[in-house]
């Protein structure tokens, strides 16, 4: 039986077919099931598919099978020879996620992975020089910050029109702060912590307005030289000792207790 082909010009090897069912493009000795080698100072080593039609659907294709569910992965492998190995392809055992890894093949060193639905994980950070898109059409959701695919949200941001409208700023899926589009914020606890320093406000002032959701509502103000306590409408301002009320300032300027008026001042 014939164990080697070899088609040669000059001393240079241009096929060889071994005994192994190996495939060479110039190396008589392939190690490869396909293999290409030569060496061109300068220049490049190519491999083209070329599909000259100029029409709808004429595509150029590689493909890159594996046999089954039980078989391994369909990747490319990418090399800096002594230096530093790439992988990009279909890890076959991690429900078919796509990957890029830095090592040979896949599962190890996986610097991304996209899984079946979409769902991108990056093992490092990921820097932007431009603008970062993220669309949400059909979802109710635009934007979610999250440690994992499946963790809690950290922050959520909501496009104009949706509920809430506006940024939403989470802590293990829980609600703690809202950003409206009007530039309304909304704490869902207690803000307790060092100082809290308005500047401008209502009217060019530096204004602080405490409600709840409707009513009256405490006004502090910083007007010119004064320092202003009141209201922001027609109601009373009243001093109470736990829930219990003692004293109103009235809308007429009088200060009367809440219980016995005969001693307004």
């Amino acid at each position: 039986p014939v164990s080697r082909i070899k088609l040669s010009s000059y001393g240079d090897s241009y096929i060889a077919a071994a005994s192994t069912a190996r495939l060479g493009l110039g190396t008589d000795s392939p190690v490869r099931d396909f293999h290409l080698k030569k060496s061109n100072s300068g220049g490049q080593v190519r491999a083209e598919v070329f599909n000259t039609s100029n029409t709808a659907n004429s595509h150029g294709v590689v493909s890159i099978y594996s046999a089954g569910s039980s078989a391994g992965d369909p990747f490319l492998h990418f090399k800096v020879e002594s230096v530093q190995d790439w992988s990009l392809g279909i890890d076959n055992s991690d429900s078919d996620k796509f990957k890029i890894s830095k090592t040979f093949g896949l599962g190890t060193n996986d610097y991304l992975t996209i899984d079946t639905s979409g769902n991108s994980t990056f093992a490092g950070a990921v820097e932007v020089n431009g603008n970062f898109i993220v669309d949400g059409a059909g979802v109710s959701t635009d934007f979610q910050l999250r440690r994992s695919v499946n963790a809690a949200a950290l922050l959520t941001i909501n496009a104009p029109g949706g509920s809430p409208n506006g940024s939403v700023f989470s802590i293990n899926g829980n609600s703690v702060m809202t950003l409206d589009e009007n530039q309304n914020t909304t704490f869902a606890g207690t803000l307790a912590s060092g100082n809290i320093t308005v500047t401008g406000g209502g009217g060019g002032n530096g204004q602080v307005d405490i409600i709840r959701t409707s009513g009256a509502a405490i006004r502090l103000q910083s007007q010119s030289s004064l320092a202003r306590v009141g209201t922001s409408s027609s109601h009373a301002i009243q001093f109470t000792v736990g829930d219990t009320g003692r004293w109103n300032i009235q809308t007429d300027g009088h200060f009367r207790p809440v219980v016995d008026s005969t001693y307004d001042i």
